[in-house]
């Protein structure tokens, strides 16, 4: 069993994830959305892979509050959600 992560590398993750979520959120609707129609397979794949992001963001948020103590969120607060 692999251990959970310590908080500092959840406060790392959770800039690095935010910067890839942001990228992925220009590149779908500048480049994606404007070159297909709505109801096309790449705009439906598209939208699950948001949602998929969103996922991974909701889970390791849940995981960053097993780890936090209390202190610990005052200080940081929510990292996946700031």
């Amino acid at each position: 069993m692999k251990k959970r992560l310590t908080v500092q590398e959840h406060i790392v993750l959770a800039a690095r994830l935010k910067q890839v979520r942001n990228e992925l959120m220009r590149f779908l609707i500048a480049d994606i959305a404007p070159a297909f129609p709505l109801n096309s397979k790449v705009v439906t794949v598209a939208d699950r892979t948001w949602r998929s992001v969103d996922a991974l963001r909701s889970e390791l948020d849940t995981e960053y509050h097993k780890v936090a103590t209390p202190e610990e969120f005052a200080e940081h607060g929510n990292i996946y959600y700031d």
